[in-house]
């Protein structure tokens, strides 16, 4: 039997807010989205997930599907990109999936960042300035036209030392869902 090693992604979209919206005409804001991940079906706005894989191919491949489903609804994505992988390797199993992935790179419609600028600027893990960082993003996003974003990271760039914190942001996260 295969065991999974203890390594896991969040994969999660941040909600939008019916009144935030500036024109959803064409789609109410509670409508599930695709998640791109065969077993998850569709998800609502504010789902906060965690994707469990073996290999690292099998993290390129759930965000893979997943940021093309995000592409396809007219979502803002961000993959905060971190070990075991890297933007490069990313940005390859990306263009497997999504032909047109550098095109929407250079558009706009997609961030790649290091997790470790987002997360740890200086060292410093300070939650207020994450969650008030991704509330900021989903703004642009909306001004900019999209339906949303979606946002994937996985957590090994904490280690063991900002744990106690990481689980704190993780719980304030899921809250402001």
């Amino acid at each position: 039997p295969r065991r999974l090693r203890n390594q896991f992604s969040g994969v999660g979209q941040l909600l939008v807010h019916p009144e935030s919206v500036i024109d959803m005409s064409d789609e109410p804001a509670y409508a599930p989205r695709k998640s791109g991940i065969r077993v998850m079906g569709e998800m609502s706005w504010g789902a906060h997930i965690c994707v469990f894989y073996e290999a690292e191919q099998d993290l390129l491949a759930a965000n893979a599907s997943y940021f093309a489903a995000g592409l396809e609804g007219n979502e803002f994505c961000i993959w905060a990109v971190s070990d075991p992988i890297d933007a490069e390797t990313a940005k390859d199993a990306l263009r497997q999936s999504i032909p047109d992935i550098d095109e929407r790179l250079v558009a706009g419609q997609m961030e790649m960042i290091p997790a470790t600028d987002w997360y740890l600027p200086g060292g410093e893990f300070d939650i207020q300035r994450i969650t008030g960082g991704w509330n900021e993003k989903l703004r642009e996003a909306l001004e900019r036209g999209y339906a949303g974003i979606r946002i994937s990271g996985n957590a090994f760039w904490i280690g063991t030392s900002h744990w106690k914190e990481f689980c704190q942001y993780e719980h304030e996260l899921d809250r402001s869902l």
